[in-house]
């Protein structure tokens, strides 16, 4: 599945040396050639800044998956950012494509911090929020009882 994406809208030199360019990338993190997370990757390596627009005719679908595959745990974290100002426009972080696996590792060391600031400060939002949602819960329910559901 992957691959075929690919391959209808770049040569195959270009893959290879795609491919190549993470050849110092700790293999645990470069995912399967079959999944829309590789395509997403060899599609940022290439092209170096991909918009929305572009990645979901390539990829066939939004890119949100492959981004979140790309940029979790399971994958090391890719550095991917969204440059884009109103539309979304990715662009992975040189220092993974620099043959350098001390600028890979810098990398994903902030891509951790950043998804793990992002996730800390959501789960903060949410503990906020419980005491009205529970609020709200209660009243709906006293209120469907009160009409007799």
């Amino acid at each position: 599945m992957g691959n075929a994406n690919l391959v209808d809208h770049f040569p195959q030199y270009q893959i290879e040396q795609a491919d190549r360019s993470i050849a110092h990338v700790d293999r645990r993190f470069v995912p399967s050639r079959l999944s829309n997370a590789y395509v997403f990757l060899i599609l940022l390596i290439i092209s170096g800044q991909v918009s929305k627009s572009e990645a979901l005719r390539i990829l066939g679908d939004d890119p949100r998956s492959p981004l979140q595959a790309l940029t979790s745990k399971t994958n090391g974290y890719w550095h991917v950012a969204n440059i884009g100002t109103k539309l979304a426009v990715y662009e992975l972080d040189k220092r993974h494509l620099s043959g350098n696996i001390e600028d890979d590792r810098n990398a994903r060391f902030e891509a951790r911090l950043r998804l793990t600031d992002r996730s800390y400060k959501q789960c903060r939002r949410e503990i906020n929020r419980l005491n009205r949602a529970t609020e709200d819960y209660c009243a709906a329910r006293t209120h469907q009882m009160d009409m007799g559901f």
